[in-house]
């Protein structure tokens, strides 16, 4: 997927309100998700089998060879990742917050078209 403009979904969760950023490349930041659970762990859902598993075969089938998550530096950095695997990454922070953030992420990119 390529965006015409990087998008931002604005969205609340248990109180919290927050950004997470789409790039044009169609990644979505995994920092800005998790910045709504401070209990939870990046490192903790990338050390899982199973998160493991769903990686490689995302690697291997989706966004034409590009990489399912990359780690950018410096301003607007951080960890991104494909949307099928964000949203791997938002069922583990809770099922709840995966609807909204895929609701969200669904009427962004199709207003636009």
């Amino acid at each position: 997927m390529e965006l015409k403009r990087a998008l931002e979904l604005r969205t609340e969760y248990n109180g919290a309100e927050g950004v997470i950023r789409v790039d044009v490349d169609g990644y979505v930041c995994l920092n800005e998700m998790l910045a709504f659970f401070p209990n939870k762990s990046l490192k903790e859902w990338q050390k899982n089998k199973t998160t493991q598993e769903f990686i490689e075969i995302s690697s291997k089938d989706i966004m034409g060879g590009n990489p399912p998550i990359i780690a950018k530096r410096g301003k607007g950095g951080g960890t991104w990742a494909i949307p099928i695997v964000a949203f791997e990454f938002a069922t583990y922070l809770s099922p709840e917050f995966k609807y909204r953030v895929f609701n969200e992420y669904i009427n962004g990119t199709q207003k636009k078209q």
